[in-house]
């Protein structure tokens, strides 16, 4: 794999972010802890989608969101953030 390839101090933030996105993209289950029984539970969380369009989603948000951070301004980002529902 060419990402695993490079030194890890050379990845940059968008790199991360096309991760990350990619794989939100692509899943279909979530693991969260249920707060009653304080127990694991696995559901299905949306339909994933295609690789080809989950690459090109994520590295469209991904850019995008790299580049507002950079420039440190107020905006929403365009991938999911941790604990938030999926559309």
């Amino acid at each position: 794999m060419a990402c695993c390839s490079r030194d890890l101090s050379s990845r940059s933030d968008i790199d991360n972010l096309f991760a990350m996105y990619l794989l939100f993209n692509l899943g279909k289950y979530r693991v969260r802890v249920n707060d009653e029984t304080k127990l694991l539970e696995i559901d299905r969380s949306k339909e994933p989608m295609s690789y080809a369009d989950a690459a090109k989603a994520a590295a469209r948000d991904a850019r995008s969101d790299s580049e507002n951070f950079r420039r440190r301004l107020a905006f929403r980002p365009k991938g999911t953030a941790i604990g938030r529902a999926a559309d």
